[in-house]
């Protein structure tokens, strides 16, 4: 019998595979939420769905590069139920391909889906009962900037028997990508290759007028950033109370970096704790520690 998840998971599958085909894309800053994902939503696969809150506090995998290439996306949509506002939509499109290597080598990504706004490549160590080469540890870095400018990780022997070894991200894609660079330091390594499109979703707005959401989504910074809270729940702190603690707000009236450099000296190991809210901004959940 179908279940109610895969009953939300197959209408929410239809509403994406419709809107991504009806709705041009068009040009919009990068975005680092992650809400949805919809595997093989545009492909004929089975489909699964993940729903996490992810912010720039709390993302996943490696540190994001700067500059990266902008690429377009469709127009924004309100965000479904299990999506923190502010993150993308995630529709997998095709089948994922695979590259094993062992040193540097280059991926062309000119042939690919006209609707894919990124690139998601995950690496992990490819170890086998013929070849263990990637069993002691690796170092390797993965990514679509010719200059070097790529994210990169490393795995040990007990990150592989804890199976964490390896990493993912998504990369940006624009006219201006045409390649991947993929590089290890001589461990076997295997890149998985799964092109999206990054549907945008709208951030919310509470009774008191707040929005909330993840930070750095193309609609700016919400009043209200969602977080994990010390106690795992899921929640908003105030930007202007995170802002305070992490430095942000005292570093609009730095005018040197002596400044700056003063204002680390006096912080030195503190720890700041700022209440979390759920999305009304009132109801306390919980509390979200900066520094210490």
């Amino acid at each position: 019998m179908e279940t109610m998840i895969e009953r939300r998971s197959a209408a929410t599958r239809t509403m994406l595979t419709d809107y991504v085909g009806d709705h041009p894309a068009h040009k919009r800053s990068r975005v680092w939420g992650v809400g949805l994902i919809l595997v093989g939503a545009l492909a004929g696969a089975s489909v699964s769905t993940a729903a996490f809150a992810a912010t720039s506090l709390l993302t996943p995998g490696p540190a994001f590069p700067t500059g990266q290439p902008t690429p377009d996306l469709p127009a924004s949509i309100p965000a479904p139920a299990g999506v923190t506002p502010g993150s993308p939509m995630i529709v997998a499109l095709g089948d994922p391909v695979t590259v094993a290597f062992d040193g540097a080598t280059t991926v062309a990504l000119t042939s690919r889906p006209v609707s894919a706004t990124h690139l998601r490549v995950t690496v992990s160590p490819a170890v086998t009962s013929d070849d263990d080469s990637a069993a002691s540890g690796g170092r390797f870095t993965y990514g679509t900037d010719a200059g070097g400018n790529n994210p990169s990780g490393s795995w040990t022997a007990s990150d592989i028997a804890g199976g964490t070894a390896g990493g993912w991200y998504d990369f940006p894609l624009d006219d201006s990508v045409t390649t991947l660079y993929l590089s290890s330091d001589g461990a076997h390594a295997v890149a998985t290759l799964q092109y999206l499109t990054h549907v945008p979703t709208d951030l919310g707005v509470n009774a008191n007028g707040d929005t909330y959401g993840v930070t750095g989504s193309s609609h700016g910074e919400p009043d209200l950033i969602a977080v994990v809270a010390t106690n795992g729940q899921y929640g908003y702190v105030y930007r202007s109370e995170l802002e305070d603690a992490d430095g942000t707000a005292a570093a609009r009236g730095f005018s040197s970096p002596g400044d700056a450099l003063a204002w680390q000296q006096t912080g030195a190991g503190a720890t700041h704790v700022i209440p979390v809210y759920e999305a009304d901004g009132t109801t306390k959940i919980g509390e979200f520690q900066v520094g210490g």
